[in-house]
């Protein structure tokens, strides 16, 4: 997990990610079912899918905020 992470940050280092690295950062953390996660509504995200939330900076970074947490375990 820690070597997946530092790939990670590698790909988006302190910069919010982009819609093409969410994909990316998704892909990693949630293997196939990715595009599933990211066309479908989520709680945390006001009941937006992913990849819409995703389009601005802001919220790239709620998007990538709430991958991390599914990484990590914590409850998302």
């Amino acid at each position: 997990n820690r070597r997946v992470g530092l790939v990670l940050l590698d790909i988006i280092g302190n910069q919010a990610a982009r819609p093409d690295e969410i994909i990316e950062i998704a892909q990693v953390f949630l293997g196939m079912p990715a595009a599933e996660f990211l066309h479908a509504p989520h709680a945390m995200l006001g009941g937006q899918p992913p990849l819409e939330v995703a389009m601005t900076e802001l919220g790239a970074r709620r998007v990538e905020t709430l991958l991390w947490r599914l990484f990590y375990g914590i409850a998302a």
